[in-house]
């Protein structure tokens, strides 16, 4: 099941009037969340994934990673600040278990990813009543859980990805 939430009304929302223009608008910034239930069966403890949000977000997250890896876009760890070389980058994504006696690294995959976070700019024209639409950059985050339990205590922001060159 994928669920997608519209925030507009959070502390880092901006909004401005521009009256220079022949045509009023006015601009918002906001965050659209893509959240994917990654919760595991009660019985089986396996996790539940929808096939069609499994293609969907490891399609995404498999040619944004690509794209960064290949330094066709950048990654940050807070955007706008932080921008991460490639191999900080590749060691984001290593997650290491050092609970156990040796330890045991894994590579964070798209299935791997519980939300993903567009941060969008939305202009409305007043006088037309129509709306444009940008995302700026997206973020890739993974669920906190309580060890062995399928409780979701929050989420872990990984990075963040500029879009649109602006």
């Amino acid at each position: 099941m994928v669920a997608t939430t519209i925030v507009s009304c959070n502390q880092n929302t901006n909004h401005t009037i521009d009256k220079s223009s022949p045509l009023l608008l006015l601009s918002y910034d906001a965050e659209s969340v893509l959240t994917f239930d990654t919760k595991p069966d009660p019985i089986t403890g396996q996790m539940k994934l929808n096939i069609d949000d499994w293609f969907r977000r490891n399609v995404l997250y498999n040619q944004i990673t690509a794209n960064v890896k290949s330094g066709k876009m950048k990654a940050y760890k807070n955007y706008p600040k932080d921008e991460l070389t490639i191999d900080e980058f590749n060691a984001l994504l290593t997650n290491w278990d050092t609970v156990k006696s040796t330890p045991v690294s894994t590579t964070i995959s798209g299935v791997n990813i519980s939300r993903i976070r567009f941060h969008e700019k939305i202009e409305m024209d007043t006088t037309t009543n129509s709306i444009k639409k940008e995302i700026s950059f997206l973020s890739f985050d993974v669920e906190k859980r309580i060890e062995n339990s399928a409780e979701v205590v929050g989420y872990k922001h990984l990075f963040d990805v500029k879009l649109n060159n602006k």
